[in-house]
């Protein structure tokens, strides 16, 4: 334990003097690069420890079916020019309603244009939107589509030293499929920010690549960027903290609450970069009355793997105990039957309720919660 912690130290040095050397925007595209922290599942998807097996052809196929894939930007606009441009999330779990920015929506009294990354299985063309809304495509066309895989690889092949640590070509493949990821929201971001000219864009902060092509895009428009930092912060969270290039910092980062700000200000390196709270009550604070009812509601992240170790251990906990009742929710960027089928199991117990519920109601019924990681513990908590 304490070598693989030594090993991924030297890692995360390594990549941070990558990024703070070189302000290259396809660099700053790999996701690798921005080390979000030593959770299991951000050091597996990155193939650290070399363990994941990929099969080369699975991943070809998967770059190459992006690639062909028929879709395009979706979009149902009513004005010419916004105040200010808010980029979240489409999920699978979720139907028009956008569970990270609704309550700062309600209160904003400006033009705001509405655009969302695409994070379900279904094409972005095919969504009926609200009004002044953009739905992100999840391919670009073929030209520019062509031209940015042609870039990302002629790149890569020129600078090996950002697979220092990933020798497999399947490996390799992934990580340039996670950098092409990135650049299709850049591109497209781009494209939005001329034509609807926004004085601000505010966007999640969690730690992730594609948020700092964001900062760097406004910064090269004379646009403000506001982070808005949506995701709890562990111990090992290390991305959301570093200064890798001024003009990829974003101008403020807002906190839910004064604990995550302190945290900021002890730990952040963005020296330019305001931390501003927002007081949870001023978004969505809400008094909860829990019930005296043995409920257990049960909150994994949005991790396939994570759903299966909550699921399978209060699955076990329920045959024991009758008495105690649970109920289980996913993030909403993944849906049921991936994670049933993960779970392999079919007939639950009468004592375990699965929940498409609002996530207010769940809290309300229930008396205890469990959870490792996900950031609605804190809702549960208020």
């Amino acid at each position: 334990m304490e070598k693989d912690i030594l090993f991924l130290n030297k890692i995360k040095k390594y990549y941070l003097k990558l990024l703070q050397t070189d302000n290259n925007l396809i660099l700053h595209s790999f996701s690798h690069l921005y080390f979000k922290n030593s959770h299991p599942n951000f050091v597996d998807s990155t193939d650290i420890f070399k363990k994941k097996k990929f099969n080369v052809f699975k991943v070809l196929s998967n770059l190459i079916k992006k690639f062909i894939l028929s879709d395009s930007i979706n979009q149902n606009i009513q004005r010419e020019k916004v105040d200010i441009l808010i980029l979240s999330h489409k999920l699978k779990n979720v139907k028009n309603k956008d569970i990270y920015f609704a309550s700062l929506k309600q209160k904003i009294k400006k033009k705001i244009l509405n655009v969302y990354i695409n994070h379900t299985s279904i094409l972005s063309k095919n969504f009926q939107l609200e009004k002044n809304t953009i739905l992100l495509s999840t391919r670009l066309n073929f030209l520019k589509e062509l031209l940015l895989i042609i870039k990302v690889i002629f790149f890569s092949f020129n600078n090996l030293k950002i697979f220092k640590y990933h020798k497999k070509l399947g490996s390799r493949l992934n990580l340039i499929s996670q950098c092409l990821y990135n650049l299709r929201i850049y591109e497209q971001l781009k494209k939005i920010l001329i034509k609807f000219e926004p004085k601000s864009v505010a966007f999640t902060y969690e730690g992730y690549a594609y948020e700092r092509l964001i900062c760097k895009l406004c910064k090269d428009l004379n646009i403000k960027s506001f982070g808005f930092q949506t995701s709890v912060i562990i111990p090992s969270s290390y991305s959301i903290f570093q200064n890798y290039k001024e003009e990829y910092n974003p101008d403020i980062i807002f906190t839910p609450n004064k604990y995550y700000e302190n945290i900021f200000k002890k730990k952040s390196n963005l020296k330019q970069t305001k931390i501003i709270c927002l007081e949870t009550k001023d978004l969505n604070k809400k008094k909860y009355h829990s019930s005296k009812k043995n409920n257990i509601l049960v909150l994994p992240e949005g991790i396939p793997s994570e759903c299966y170790t909550l699921f399978k251990f209060s699955y076990n906990l329920a045959q024991k105990n009758k008495n105690l009742r649970f109920i289980w929710r996913i993030h909403p960027v993944l849906e049921w039957k991936e994670v049933i089928e993960k779970l392999n199991v079919f007939n639950l117990p009468k004592n375990i309720k699965i929940s498409n519920s609002n996530l207010y109601k769940d809290i309300k019924k229930s008396k205890y919660c469990l959870y490792r990681g996900s950031g609605s513990v804190i809702e549960a908590l208020n």
